[in-house]
């Protein structure tokens, strides 16, 4: 065979292999400290933000939304950037 067919296919065998490697170590992400694996940030092991009720902007919210509990939120997501979701 030629130089320039081997040359070739030991190219792409190479940029096969470095592509399974970035994908199969992207579905990694096991950590040796354990947790729920829910999602990873860059926060560390550390715990969670905690969250609080604003009271000043609960005593705002219209008595018939209270009542319900559920607040509907539309969008129209043909305008960028969210056509690109």
């Amino acid at each position: 065979m030629p130089t320039r067919i081997l040359i070739r296919r030991s190219a792409t065998a190479v940029a096969a292999l470095a592509s399974a490697a970035l994908v199969v170590s992207g579905c990694g992400g096991g950590s040796a400290a354990g947790g729920n694996g829910a999602g990873s940030g860059s926060g560390g092991g550390g715990s969670q933000p905690s969250v609080s009720a604003d009271s000043a902007l609960a005593g705002q919210v219209p008595d018939s939304v209270k009542s319900d509990g559920v607040i509907n939120v539309g969008s129209d997501t043909t305008y960028a950037p969210s056509e690109f979701v």
